[in-house]
């Protein structure tokens, strides 16, 4: 094994360290999801779904294409692991993985212009120190309830 000195990149995450801990942005990432939707220069969306939206309940017809929807989704998915915010619009979004309509298409694009908003300044991930500092990283295990067993 070698050593390939400080962690910068790893798998589309950049790694930044400080004194406070790690900070891990994916701004290349989205921008290179928003560029295979084709939205570059759009408006950005105030606001990554419709409040009460009826996606359950779409109607219109079965995309021509659902692996372009399932790309955009699945690479949301990986986009929600530093944008914490979008955790829930993509859950919605990916229950309809099987069959996409129209109107899970329009909802899906709606999300990339949400992080269009952010693509200027990504928020990304912090992980400080402070937060870890209680953390302890061995594994539990619960087998009996009054006892405390740990392993390795």
């Amino acid at each position: 094994m070698k050593d390939l000195g400080i962690l910068k990149y790893f798998l589309g995450i950049k790694v930044a360290r400080s004194g406070d801990g790690l900070f891990l942005c994916q701004h290349k990432y989205t921008l290179d999801i928003i560029s295979e939707a084709g939205l570059l220069g759009a408006q950005p969306a105030a606001f990554p779904i419709e409040q009460n939206h009826a996606l359950s309940l779409a109607k219109e017809a079965e995309l021509a294409d659902p692996a372009s929807y399932r790309r955009l989704v699945g690479g949301l998915i990986y986009i929600s692991f530093t944008r914490l915010d979008l955790a829930c619009t993509v859950h919605i979004l990916s229950q309809f993985m099987q069959i996409p309509r129209e109107e899970h298409r329009d909802a899906a694009l709606r999300v990339d212009l949400d992080i269009c908003l952010e693509r200027v300044c990504d928020p990304g991930l912090d992980l400080s120190l402070d937060l870890m500092s209680g953390y302890d990283p061995r594994p539990t295990c619960d087998l009996e309830p009054d006892l405390d067993v740990r392993l390795g």
